[in-house]
């Protein structure tokens, strides 16, 4: 069985920053698959770990082996179907990526019936609205993504998503 948690919400939620932090609190039961993506790599991020950097010719030749397909930013994401069983992979997505896992399902991309999927929101209402070229009209709309999701969890002002309460709120939707 292939269990998949998307962590998703609005931009400075701290998604990166639980994925991170759930991982290394509980290694043997996190993980984050590999991700690629077009855009060029950012001076703090490190290839192979952070991101496969690729090129747009690149990305084209394995985009229908990817899941949790995105575009953003004139930049392409996406998911390696590279799945370990017994653990449960985390992988941050937006509105377009979950769309495209849900499809992932449909089109056996994933594994129909070998394959749970649930959806984390993060709902902060602190959230800056002037972020990396993006509007507040753009920030704002990202908010809609939690209305696809499983569970979502609130975050007080100025504070960041529990790792401990959120482990124990993904592991028990697998159970």
């Amino acid at each position: 069985m292939y269990y998949i948690t998307v962590i998703c919400g609005p931009s400075q939620t701290g998604k990166s920053t639980l994925v991170n932090n759930l991982i290394k609190i509980h290694p043997n039961i996190f993980y984050k698959p590999m991700q690629v993506t077009t855009r060029l790599k950012r001076d703090e991020e490190e290839s192979g770990v952070d991101y496969n950097f690729i090129t747009d010719n690149q990305y084209k030749n394995i985009k229908d082996n990817l899941i949790f397909r995105t575009h953003f930013n004139d930049h392409n994401y996406g998911t390696t179907n590279v799945l370990i069983s017994e653990k449960i992979a985390l992988i941050i997505a937006s509105e377009e990526g979950i769309n495209d896992g849900i499809a992932a399902l449909e089109d056996g991309r994933l594994e129909k019936g070998k394959t749970r999927l649930i959806i984390i929101g993060l709902n902060k209402k602190d959230i800056p609205l002037d972020r990396e070229n993006r509007s507040p009209d753009f920030i704002l709309n990202e908010f809609n993504v939690l209305k696809k999701c499983t569970e979502v969890i609130n975050i007080a002002p100025g504070q960041y998503a529990n790792p401990v309460d959120v482990a124990s709120t993904i592991v028990s939707y697998f159970l």
